[in-house]
């Protein structure tokens, strides 16, 4: 990264804030190609204990590249995954090492934003976090985040590294940018942290005297050797046959490259390890039993057959009625022949694709069949692919399928959309027919 004129000041102000909503968006430093994302990792308060985090842009194809790049910042919760082969690390490990307040709630939710604000250096225990949305909060921002904060916390969150000298610190890393790790703000301490390979002591004696409040920790890469390491790994996983994201997370103990799979299963691990040192390498992709193969939409399945995919909105509910049929066909799919149902054995159950358009992927939408359990329609909507080759799509779709009634029972009927690949509750509604 070249720290040049006021372009450098503005944008590394700007990424200092405090991520919003994950997924996480790093952004571009000007003339590098290179983004900083303030990290969430690390509890320690000495130099050297101190662990954060920065990105880069994404490279999806050996012959593209993108300038947004996400992270799972979220760290495992009440969920212990299987060790990766090869002594590979997650990605998401790394960036999620806050030490919480107390033991972690029960319920998933609670405990996840308990993670979120001890990532952030936040007051942590479970009772805080419950309190918190229930205090009078006059903030916009009081909800932006992935933890309710109060008015007090949002302040102090978005204000970090306000006091710093900044033209002094562009100053000085551009003095010693051949030596020059990365820089970033650590979200759990809230310093500002900066990293060289080689002389490091006498840079933190420099620092503390030019540049109060900026802490400085030991690299082991320059910023331009990640950034080799990073295009040499894409092309040569290219080459293998895998096309990858890409990223580089500087720490405090070292900066590694991130690559990013469609599924951390054993062959794409062992894959990657064919080429990449884990100790500079860290993965991220979906686990093994969240993950739905690739493959075409189906037009009929065991107990079902689509009637329409077309990118248009429909709510989620349930056509019982030919005259209903008929009037919610004229607009989903004007000009186009009405499909035959036989309502006195079959449903049809209209399903939006939750702003996926009707792509097929990873940024959408699947419909793989259903089954009744315990009474309950579930109707499986997976995103196939896993995590990577990933078109982010904001478009309207809805799905029209008819499914085979004769075994449902009578009255009202509740339905469930589940999504394997979206964390949370599935989404459920009772309608009546």
């Amino acid at each position: 990264m070249k720290p040049s004129d006021q372009a450098r000041v503005r944008r590394w102000r700007y990424v200092q804030l405090p991520i919003l909503k994950s997924p996480l968006h790093a952004t571009l430093v000007a003339g590098t190609g290179l983004a900083l994302l303030a990290g969430a990792c690390g509890s320690g308060v000495s130099d050297d204990a101190v662990t954060s985090a920065s990105q880069t842009s994404v490279t999806a194809e050996p012959d593209e590249s993108t300038t947004t790049t996400t992270v799972d910042s979220t760290a495992i919760v009440n969920d212990t995954p299987l060790a990766l082969s090869s002594g590979f690390r997650r990605c998401s490990v790394l960036l999620s090492t806050g030490v919480v307040d107390g033991p972690l709630s029960d319920d998933p939710e609670i405990a996840r934003a308990q993670q979120w604000r001890a990532d952030n250096g936040l007051r942590s225990d479970e009772d805080w976090v419950r309190q918190v949305p229930t205090m009078n909060r006059t903030s916009p921002m009081a909800n932006a985040f992935d933890a309710p904060l109060t008015d007090d916390e949002v302040t102090e969150l978005t204000t970090r590294g306000a006091d710093i000298d900044h033209e002094a610190l562009n100053a000085y890393t551009t003095e010693h940018q051949a030596t020059l790790g990365g820089y970033w703000l650590d979200h759990t301490s809230g310093a500002p942290t900066i990293s060289f390979t080689e002389n490091v002591e006498r840079r933190r004696a420099q620092v503390a005297e030019r540049i109060p409040g900026v802490r400085v920790v030991a690299a082991n890469l320059t910023e331009a050797e990640l950034a080799e390491l990073q295009t040499t790994l894409v092309a040569q996983l290219a080459d293998l046959g895998l096309q990858v994201s890409s990223g580089v997370l500087i720490q405090a103990d070292g900066g590694v490259v991130s690559i990013g799979v469609p599924v951390l299963d054993e062959p794409t691990v062992e894959l990657v390890a064919e080429i990449a040192d884990p100790q500079l390498v860290c993965l991220e992709g979906q686990e093994p039993d969240l993950y739905t193969a690739p493959g075409p939409q189906a037009e009929n399945g065991d107990g079902w057959r689509l009637l329409a995919l077309r990118p248009t909105d429909l709510p989620f509910g349930i056509v019982s009625k030919q005259t209903s049929l008929e009037e919610i066909w004229t607009n989903f799919a004007p000009g186009e022949p009405l499909p035959q149902v036989d309502f006195t054995t079959e449903l049809v159950v209209t399903v939006p694709t939750f702003g996926g358009g009707t792509i097929n992927g990873p940024c959408g939408t699947r419909f793989d069949g259903w089954q009744l359990v315990d009474g309950v329609v579930r109707l499986d909507l997976p995103s196939p692919g896993g995590q990577t080759g990933c078109n982010a799509v904001a478009e309207p779709g809805a799905y029209m399928i008819a499914i085979d009634a004769t075994d449902l029972p009578e009255g009202p009927v509740t339905i469930e959309i589940v999504r394997k690949q979206i964390p949370g509750a599935p989404l459920r509604e009772t309608f009546t027919r």
